[in-house]
């Protein structure tokens, strides 16, 4: 596996590519893809996370290196084979689109954003709009349980106060043909986590957590702690 962090030197038309969270969010998924031409068609797309500060990079973990042709982008690629053990302590940050699969009126599965869950789950609860906590601590502990919920099969551990729950932002997704947008949330989580299960754990690593890896969510980054 390879580790990358891709950088913006310029685009054609001298614009900056593209801000945190642009309505065309669909461009950044065209972008990676750019870098793995040889790519078979139904390829999952490579595991990716794009940050606008303090220039406009990617950070991505695919099995190829990647590879610029267009000149408008510097290439960085090293190894990326984490040597880990049971009890390692390391600060992470990753980007989710953190949701829960409920069955609806007609039986099938769909998914709800795990925020408007809570909120949702506290107004069934009779508590009127007065009474909810305020919006942060809502996403606090939504996320934190999300987290929670998924953290033994990925093999980690963490104290809910190592947790912090950032820019939880809705996302909208216009496809290749700029037709009705699709929308996603996605929350940037940061904190320590110990390593459980070294094999799940760097298995999560490669392959991400949740839905919506195509488009910039699921990529861990973890550094010693």
């Amino acid at each position: 596996m390879f580790m990358s962090r891709i950088v913006l030197q310029r685009l054609p038309d001298g614009r900056l590519f593209p801000h945190a969270f642009p309505e065309e969010t669909y461009a950044a998924h065209k972008v990676i893809w750019s870098f793995f031409p040889g790519k078979p068609k139904g390829t999952p797309c490579p595991l990716h996370r794009f940050e606008a500060k303090p220039s406009p990079h990617f950070y991505v973990v695919s099995e190829d290196k990647p590879n610029d042709t267009s000149g408008h982008w510097e290439v960085k690629s090293s190894g990326y084979d984490p040597k880990l053990t049971g009890g390692d302590l390391l600060e992470f940050t990753v980007r989710v689109n953190p949701v829960v699969t409920r069955r609806d009126e007609q039986g099938k599965h769909k998914r709800h954003d795990v925020v408007m869950d809570a909120k949702k789950a506290l107004k069934d609860a009779g508590k009127e709009k007065t009474e909810l906590p305020a919006p942060g601590e809502i996403w606090q502990k939504a996320l934190v349980a999300w987290l929670r919920a998924r953290c033994a099969k990925l093999g980690f551990d963490f104290a809910d106060g190592d947790i912090r729950v950032d820019g939880y932002m809705p996302t909208r997704i216009y496809g290749r043909k700029h037709g009705t947008p699709v929308q996603i949330t996605t929350v940037d989580v940061h904190g320590r986590l110990t390593v459980a299960d070294p094999p799940a754990f760097r298995k999560m690593l490669f392959e991400g957590i949740g839905h919506a890896k195509g488009f910039g969510c699921g990529l861990m980054l973890i550094k010693r702690a």
